[in-house]
């Protein structure tokens, strides 16, 4: 559902990483109803994946995602601490490792996860934000922990939609820092 609302309004879409972006997003949004619940940060994961882009050009994709599963409360307060826990090292390493292999063990463990591995990639839209912002002052260094984080977010979007690592490493190929 969240990848057929960005390809029937992807000319409406803006898929920039800016403020302006995510604006008109949301508005476009509230106009016409977020599929699954999605908030505008979830909606940008799967509107800058490689999956997207993949869909438009060979309309082939994943698993289609008719309703996003949920785990029971404490499981979904423990693994979402635990993705942006798993994210901060990541950052802190500048690296995506582990960020990408916990969303694809969670999902590939029971598909319940969804919901956590969503809500940690609309988190992850946010930060990737807050890193940007950084950038004058921080240089190089926050342009690469922005790279890692574009790579995590397309990985995890590919999962979500049943990919296998591969698959999903393939599709997130043009993102895939080289540090």
């Amino acid at each position: 559902m969240i990848l057929d609302f960005c390809l029937s309004h992807r000319d409406r879409l803006d898929r920039g990483f800016s403020h302006e972006a995510l604006d008109q997003n949301e508005r476009l949004l509230e106009a016409k109803g977020a599929p699954l619940g999605v908030g505008t940060s979830q909606l940008h994961a799967v509107l800058t994946s490689g999956l997207l882009e993949s869909t438009t050009a060979s309309g082939e994709r994943g698993r289609r995602v008719e309703r996003i599963r949920e785990t029971n409360r404490a499981e979904y307060a423990r693994l979402i601490s635990k993705g942006r826990l798993l994210y901060e090292h990541c950052m802190t390493e500048v690296s995506h490792a582990c960020v990408v292999g916990f969303m694809h063990h969670e999902l590939a463990k029971s598909r319940d996860a969804e919901r956590v591995i969503l809500d940690l990639l609309g988190w992850m839209v946010e930060q990737r934000f807050e890193i940007a912002d950084l950038a004058d002052e921080e240089g190089e260094e926050a342009l690469r922990r922005c790279a890692h984080t574009d790579y995590m977010i397309d990985q995890g979007v590919s999962f979500l939609h049943g990919l296998d690592r591969a698959t999903a490493a393939e599709l997130a190929a043009d993102k895939e820092p080289l540090d």
